[in-house]
């Protein structure tokens, strides 16, 4: 049985479409699953646990989960999803800033 490991980042996400990616992961026999809105990769990526070790040992002088990711591309299932949250991140207050505009104008 596979066992997912996932890193989601700080990204507005719903149960429903993490539930989603969940789903998938349990369906293909691929061992990394992330998510894509209009070609363009996602989070978050869930990687089988075979790669624990591998993802472990990423320095910060090099490329992180992209790495594992391009090195691996055989064994990637990508899903569609109909949302850009996705590709949405929030890694520093400037981040939070122009997402929260976002927000309130819609």
């Amino acid at each position: 049985p596979m066992s997912p490991i996932v890193f989601p980042g700080l990204t507005f996400l719903t149960p429903n479409l993490i539930n989603n990616l969940i789903e998938e992961f349990y369906k293909t026999d691929k061992c990394i699953v992330l998510p894509t809105y209009k070609e363009r990769r996602g989070h978050p990526v869930i990687f089988d646990i075979k790669y624990a070790s591998e993802i472990l040992a990423l320095s910060e002088d090099r490329e992180g989960l992209r790495e594992v990711i391009r090195k691996h591309q055989d064994d990637i299932h990508k899903v569609p999803v109909n949302t850009d949250s996705i590709i949405r991140d929030i890694d520093y207050w400037e981040d939070y800033i122009r997402e929260t505009n976002i927000l309130d104008s819609q």
